[in-house]
């Protein structure tokens, strides 16, 4: 009788603890899969971020080229290695290009000038994150560019200019690993990286999708979201050309939607259009930053544009706008610097000539 109620207390003590440990299992596969519902699926993790404060540039259109024959100024040269060779000297954490890096993204020439004027960049091994732009895609009508000047893709499809022209995008950047549109993480900053140069309705609407699942997911010790692509939502230059897509005009709406009840800010760095805007909608910063070299675009600013700032009295609108956008981030803090290119008799400089911070502390 003893030896029969050893037993059964034994083999309850056994029960007891599977019973136990089959909880435990359950509760750490719980929260595993709950993790993996409410943090996002990051792209790419860049290690090791510098200690705080921490710095990253941002601009876009670059526009290099093989050789000068399209009957048109392409870009000022001189302009835009000044802007590279400065970003090179700021030494910063990593580099934000919004796109139209080459004049003819299928010309694989043109991708050579592109790689010796950003060396000064590479040799400090500082990373670049890329957003397609027109330029590497195309398309690319004769017309516009002096005639004859592009007559070699006449008798060429537009579907295979842009898989040439994507090709030699993505094999300049391995990184990225052939995606059109990526996310990136560094500290507390969050990056949606777009492709604006889609122009079906089924990669249009994946995208869209992919924006709001990473935003839905979005980790709870993010301060600052920036939505990188090359087409602004906003602009105050008009024509075919310019004016918001209706892909631009929904993320713009989606995205101010989205700031009402985000903790984080969101912030909004775009190309295109060869000078600089900025604008500020339901919450959400826009920057149109073209000033990366490409011939500049003049038009009448809209009301609405924050630029130039009155805190810059000497910033003369209708000057070209060669600059970079320098970010700073120090916590909770963060700050916004246009960088310009200034002539100075016979020497340039970059002053800061647009500027703003926030503090997510206080939002």
């Amino acid at each position: 009788m003893r030896k029969t109620l050893v037993c059964t207390q034994r083999s309850w003590i056994i029960c007891l603890v599977a019973l136990l440990l089959g909880c435990a299992q359950n509760v750490k596969k719980t929260e595993t899969v709950s993790t993996q519902h409410t943090t996002a699926p990051v792209d790419i993790q860049i290690g090791n971020p510098k200690p705080y404060p921490f710095k990253f540039v941002a601009y876009g259109d670059m526009r290099y080229a093989e050789r000068a024959r399209y009957g048109i100024v392409i870009a000022n040269a001189k302009a835009r290695q000044q802007v590279v060779d400065q970003i090179a000297s700021e030494d910063p954490a990593f580099l934000v290009i919004a796109g139209d890096f080459v004049f003819r993204g299928f010309h694989a020439e043109d991708w050579t000038f592109f790689d010796r004027a950003i060396k000064p960049v590479r040799d400090r091994g500082i990373q670049i994150f890329p957003a397609i732009g027109n330029h590497e895609v195309g398309p690319f009508p004769s017309k516009t560019f002096g005639g004859n000047a592009l007559r070699e893709i006449e008798t060429d499809t537009k579907e295979h200019i842009v898989a040439r022209g994507q090709a030699n995008y993505w094999k300049e950047f391995p990184e990225i690993a052939q995606k059109r549109w990526y996310s990136a993480r560094y500290a507390n900053c969050y990056f949606l990286v777009l492709d604006s140069e889609l122009d079906d309705d089924q990669s249009n609407a994946a995208q869209d999708q992919w924006i709001k699942d990473q935003l839905d997911a979005m980790p709870a010790e993010i301060d600052y979201i920036f939505v990188v692509l090359h087409r602004p939502p906003y602009t105050a230059i008009t024509g075919p050309v310019y004016d918001p897509r209706p892909a631009q005009i929904a993320l713009r709406k989606s995205l101010e939607a989205r700031q009402q009840t985000s903790r984080a800010h969101i912030i909004v760095i775009a190309g295109h259009v060869h000078n600089y805007e900025r604008y500020e909608h339901g919450g959400v910063q826009y920057i149109v930053s073209g000033g990366g070299g490409a011939a500049p675009a003049k038009f009448r600013r809209s009301p609405d544009d924050l630029y130039p700032n009155p805190q810059f009295g000497k910033n003369d609108p209708n000057e070209d706008q060669y600059h970079y956008c320098r970010i700073t981030v120090d916590h909770s803090r963060l700050k916004f610097e246009m960088m310009k290119l200034v002539n100075k008799g016979t020497s340039t400089i970059f002053e800061p000539r647009d500027s703003f911070q926030l503090d997510i502390a206080a939002h």
